[in-house]
């Protein structure tokens, strides 16, 4: 599949990613499981995670409670784009 998965994770996530990329069926059955290299590897969607300066976006922050006022004259601002 080209993706290491941690064995914390389980067969679930593993089900999930293959039903939503692949079209895959339920029934799913795991035959080989290895590492491999980042230069080896040739999903788009996977090499993007190879940089060490990726950053997230983070369009729709919600403030915390605790540094919400409890009643204020201005709604929350949360969309930052």
């Amino acid at each position: 599949m080209g993706l290491v998965w941690r064995p914390v994770l389980g067969c679930p996530s593993i089900t999930a990613y293959s039903l939503s990329s692949h079209s895959a069926n339920g029934a799913i059955i795991i035959i080989k499981v290895q590492v491999i290299k980042a230069g080896d590897c040739k999903r788009p969607a996977v090499k993007q995670f190879h940089n060490s300066k990726i950053h997230f976006p983070l369009p729709h922050r919600v403030t915390k409670r605790r540094n919400a006022a409890v009643f204020t004259t201005r709604r929350p601002r949360t969309h930052f784009a």
